[in-house]
């Protein structure tokens, strides 16, 4: 039985295009057509799939030069083969691989299957934060990112505790200080005040239960020759009693000793669980990622606190709550249509996607795909203000968690500036070489009716309705190249398509594309989703 209304209302191409961007990065044309064949119910069972893991990144930097001379990875990994399980070699060589570590997950982006994994894994990424640069190696970093993956639709308990026992989240939050001789708070504050039950007006955590937590956690560290978790039995406060406040109805959690010591962790996460805040908190967070972030009371009564019921009801699973929530007549309310700043991974994939950027055969040159991703998408959303696998902060990007603004912060005088400096790089030197405008128009079978193919371009591209005057307008000033009749757009369409050889057929075309792909791309509606 729902726990929300269902929607019952059309399942047209506006909810297609809303539902894709929310769930996936940017809606590709042939996405929104084959979901537009699917009712909305067997619609988000499809993007609720977990389809098969990619292969792990690999060693794209051999023979890179520094310092005048060709680098090789110091564990003798070679060029094009996975790192992932190698040592820890040096400082250059995970520089490096965490470089190769951006590089492969914005990948994976960019060729996700038609499911909500990337996207779940980049909500996972924003609440367990942590930071490849912290230092620990890229190792470490990869899989974290795989425990997202792995648990990306699944339970919360076993992610947070693979996360509490994760060496990247050991390392950056201060987890192998934590000794029975010297107790370090950095990670049970954190554990309670970002990753659990959050710090609302009702979660009332004290002082005493950070440092009872911290007792808890002693012991939980990193064996520095294997990079795995350990747990140190020499370590941990194993003596004392751990005692909890009223706000965790006053739970002990008594030493043990030995090996026994380590379960206390699991006591740890039960009792975190156990409150009703926890839930409650981890559904706003859920709400505000994938629908909106002004949580009226009315959304707390009737949206947050029925998902947060369905959650602790499930064991914590996720993929129930998703399900209630995308399957929903509140998801698709015109009033959240557009209604969302795209973040810069978003705005830079999601452009690459729309415009149907085909990537490099990895076989041939596997340096070209490292330095391309690395560098004209990595960097882009860096200098936006999104740098993938490095948020500011444990915090994470505060357009996800900073009253009263959230995800307007992502657009200022500074970065609004540099996205539409990435359209014009992008359209005009481009991915992997250029982007293909002629591929891009392709998309769509209205390409040689100039009206029928703006409508189809606007309804892709944007959420908000755009009057009909200003299409008419863009459509002369763009594909008509100034002039009043559509025949000056189906006939350069048609002559380019008799000889595709000729250059100045095709160029006359391709300018034409160039400038409708600009004005759209630079435009505040692109900006939403």
């Amino acid at each position: 039985m729902p726990v929300l209304t269902r929607y019952s209302g059309t399942w047209g191409r506006k909810q297609a295009v809303f539902l894709l961007k929310r769930t996936m990065f940017g809606a590709k044309p042939d996405d929104i057509e084959y979901f537009l064949g699917k009712t909305m119910e067997s619609s988000v069972d499809e993007l609720l799939s977990s389809p098969a893991a990619p292969s792990p990144p690999l060693n794209y930097y051999e023979n890179i030069i520094i310092e005048g001379s060709p680098y090789h990875d110091a564990s003798g990994v070679p060029l094009g083969a996975t790192w992932v399980n190698s040592n820890y070699g040096d400082g250059t060589s995970n520089f490096l691989r965490g470089e190769s570590l951006r590089a492969w997950w914005l990948g994976n982006m960019i060729l996700q299957g038609r499911s909500i994994q990337e996207k779940m894994i980049l909500f996972w990424h924003s609440h367990f934060c942590s930071e490849i640069r912290s230092g620990m190696g890229a190792a470490p970093a990869y899989k974290l990112v795989e425990l997202f993956r792995t648990y990306a639709l699944g339970q919360l308990r076993p992610l947070m505790l693979e996360v509490t026992k994760s060496p990247a989240m050991t390392f950056y939050l201060n987890g192998y200080l934590n000794t029975k001789y010297s107790p370090d708070e950095n990670y049970a504050r954190e554990l309670q005040e970002l990753f659990s039950v959050g710090k609302g007006p009702d979660s009332h955590y004290t002082e005493d239960d950070v440092r009872e937590a911290a007792k808890v956690l002693t012991g939980h560290t990193i064996d520095w020759d294997t990079q795995e978790y350990t747990f140190r039995t020499d370590l941990h406060d194993e003596i004392s009693s751990k005692t909890f406040s009223a706000f965790y109805g006053n739970k002990v959690i008594s030493g043990q000793t030995g090996t026994a010591g380590a379960n206390e962790l699991d006591e740890l996460i039960d009792m975190l669980l156990g409150t009703n805040e926890c839930a409650l908190y981890m559904m706003r967070k859920v709400y505000r990622f994938f629908v909106n972030y002004d949580i009226t009371p009315t959304v707390e009564t009737d949206i947050i606190t029925p998902l947060a019921n369905l959650y602790r009801s499930n064991g914590y699973n996720i993929l129930p709550v998703m399900e209630e929530l995308l399957k929903s007549d509140h998801f698709y309310q015109s009033v959240y249509m557009g209604a969302m700043i795209k973040s810069p991974v978003d705005f830079v994939a999601g452009m690459l996607r729309e415009c149907a950027v085909t990537p490099p055969d990895l076989s041939t040159d596997v340096f070209i795909h490292y330095r391309e991703l690395r560098y004209n998408f990595y960097e882009a959303a860096n200098s936006m203000q999104q740098a993938l696998g490095d948020p500011p902060n444990v915090s994470g990007w505060p357009s996800y968690y900073q009253t009263p603004l959230y995800y307007e912060l992502w657009i200022n005088s500074d970065t609004l500036p540099k996205r539409n400096k990435y359209v014009k790089s992008m359209l005009n030197f481009g991915f992997y070489s250029y982007i293909d405008h002629i591929r891009f128009a392709e998309q769509f079978v209205s390409i040689a009716d100039p009206a029928q193919f703006i409508d189809d371009v606007f309804s892709t591209f944007y959420l908000l309705d755009i009057s009909q005057a200003t299409k008419d307008k863009i459509k002369k000033d763009t594909l008509l190249s100034g002039q009043s009749q559509d025949h000056y757009w189906t006939d350069a369409w048609n002559d380019y398509k008799a000889d595709p050889s000729n250059m100045t057929k095709s160029n006359i075309v391709i300018i034409r594309l160039k400038a409708l792909m600009e004005l759209l791309m630079q435009s505040s509606e692109y900006q939403l989703c």
